[in-house]
C-alpha cells in the first residue's frame, strides 16, 4: 500500500469516527433522527462510490479485461445509492431492515475476503475477525431492533459499529503487507 492509500485510510478512519460521534449526539438529542442520518450517509457514500467506479472505467478500466464489470459495478452501486436515497421517506422499521442487510452482507464479504487471502497464503485472520465482528453486530442491532422496538438501540449499535470499522479501518493501514511479483 502506498503512502498515499495509507493516509487516505487513515483521514478516512477519521471521518467514519466523526460520523460515529455525530449519530451519538444525535440519538442523544432526538431518537427518531439517527436512522435517516444512517441513510443519508449510507446513500451519499454509494453514489459517490458509484461515479467513483465510473471515473476509473472511464480512465483506465476500459482498457483492462473485464473493465466492463467495472463498468456495470458502477451502475449498480449507483442505483443502489439514489435507490437508498429515495428510502428516507419511508417507515423506519423497513430502513432498519435494510441497513442490517447492508452491514451483514459487508462483513459476509469480508469473510469471504479472507477465506480467499487464506487461499493465496496472505495474512487473513484480521480481515475474518473483522468480517466476524460485524456480522455479530449486525445480529445484535436486528435483536435490539426486533425485541426491544427501539430505533434508538439499533443507531447506537450501528454507531459503536461504525467506530469499530473506522478503527479497524486505521490499525489495517499500519499493518505491513507482503508485495505480489509477477515475474
Amino acid at each position: 500500500m502506498s503512502v498515499g492509500a495509507k493516509i487516505r485510510r487513515i483521514i478516512g478512519g477519521i471521518l467514519m469516527i466523526l460520523i460515529s460521534f455525530l449519530l451519538i449526539l444525535t440519538v442523544t438529542v432526538d431518537s427518531s433522527a439517527g436512522i435517516g442520518l444512517i441513510m443519508a450517509f449510507i446513500s451519499v457514500w454509494l453514489i459517490v462510490y458509484g461515479i467513483r467506479l465510473l471515473h476509473y472505467y472511464s480512465k483506465m478500466a476500459r482498457y483492462m479485461v473485464g473493465g466492463k464489470t467495472i463498468l456495470i459495478l458502477g451502475f449498480v452501486v449507483m442505483d443502489l445509492g439514489l435507490f437508498t436515497f429515495s428510502l428516507l421517506d419511508v417507515h423506519s422499521s423497513i430502513i432498519i431492515l435494510y441497513l442490517l442487510g447492508v452491514y451483514a452482507f459487508s462483513g459476509a464479504i469480508d469473510v469471504m475476503r479472507a477465506f480467499e487471502q487464506r487461499k493465496n497464503e496472505s495474512p487473513w485472520k484480521w480481515k475474518l475477525a473483522t468480517g466476524f465482528i460485524e456480522i455479530s453486530v449486525a445480529l445484535t442491532a436486528l435483536v435490539g431492533g426486533v425485541f426491544f422496538r427501539s430505533s434508538t438501540i439499533v443507531v447506537l449499535i450501528f454507531a459503536l459499529g461504525i467506530a469499530y470499522s473506522a478503527v479497524a479501518r486505521i490499525v489495517d493501514a499500519f499493518i505491513k503487507k507482503p508485495m505480489m511479483a509477477i515475474l
